[in-house]
C-alpha cells in the first residue's frame, strides 16, 4: 500500500512594514510569513501602482525592498504576489511629504561634517545666520547612500551639494559650496561609509565644472 502525503501551502501573509512612515526612495522591510524567492512587491494608492525595486527575500518572514523616488504623500497598500497567491496589507505604509533644502541656500552660513569610522557615524554641525545651530548624528547603518548634485543657480553661478541619503528616504546636505567642485568629496565620503555614491542631478557634465576641486 502506498501513502501519498500532500503539502499544502496557504500562501504568503503580511503582518507589518517597517518603518511604516517613510519618504519616497526609502528602504523598507516587509514582515510576515511564507515568503519565497521569485515574488514581486507593489504598492498602490487609488489608481496608481508602483513596483518596488531591489527586492531581497531574507527568509520566509522578511522581505527587503526599495520604494520608488516618485510617490505621492499619503497611505499606500502593500501587496506581495507569489506563485499566484496574493497578500495585502491595507494600510501598509504612509509616505510623508518631502522637505528639500534649497541648494546653497541662505539658511545656513556654515556647515561642518565629519565621518567617524571609529564611532561609525556621520556628524553634521550647521550654523544659521540667526544664531541657529543644528547638530545631527547619523549611524552608518542608517545611511543608504551618498548623493551628489551639481546645480546651476544662474548663468555664471554653480552650486555643489553632497547629501547623505538615509534608509527612511530622508536626505541631509552635509556639504555645499558655490566656489568649489565637491564631486571628489562626495565619492570620498561614500568610500568612507562603504556606501554607493550617485549623481542625482547635474545641470552640466560633471567633468565640465570649471571650479577648483575641493582639496581637504
Amino acid at each position: 500500500m502506498w501513502w501519498v502525503v500532500l503539502a499544502c501551502s496557504s500562501g504568503p501573509t503580511i503582518t507589518s512594514v517597517s518603518p511604516s512612515e517613510v519618504l519616497p526612495g526609502a528602504t523598507v522591510q516587509i514582515l510576515g510569513e511564507g515568503f519565497a524567492e521569485g515574488l514581486t512587491v507593489v504598492v498602490s494608492q487609488e489608481s496608481t501602482t508602483h513596483p518596488l525595486g531591489d527586492v531581497i527575500v531574507r527568509g520566509a518572514m522578511v522581505i527587503e525592498a526599495s520604494l520608488p523616488e516618485q510617490m505621492a504623500p499619503g497611505s499606500w497598500i502593500v501587496r506581495v504576489d507569489q506563485d499566484g497567491s496574493v497578500a495585502r496589507l491595507e494600510p501598509g505604509l504612509t509616505v510623508m511629504t518631502v522637505e528639500e533644502e534649497t541648494p546653497c541656500g541662505d539658511r545656513w552660513r556654515s556647515t561642518h561634517s565629519q565621518v567617524s569610522r571609529d564611532r561609525e557615524e556621520v556628524v553634521v554641525d550647521r550654523f544659521g545666520r540667526d544664531e541657529e545651530r543644528d547638530i545631527q548624528r547619523i549611524d552608518f547603518s542608517d545611511v543608504a547612500g551618498v548623493e551628489y548634485e551639481l546645480v546651476r543657480l544662474s548663468d555664471d553661478e554653480l552650486c555643489s551639494v553632497v547629501y547623505v541619503r538615509r534608509t527612511d528616504g530622508r536626505r541631509l546636505a552635509i556639504d555645499s559650496d558655490k566656489k568649489q567642485n565637491l564631486a571628489t568629496r562626495a565619492y570620498r565620503v561614500g568610500n568612507a561609509l562603504r556606501k554607493p555614491t550617485t549623481v542625482t542631478r547635474a545641470d552640466l557634465p560633471i567633468d565640465d565644472d570649471p571650479r577648483p576641486v575641493e582639496q581637504h
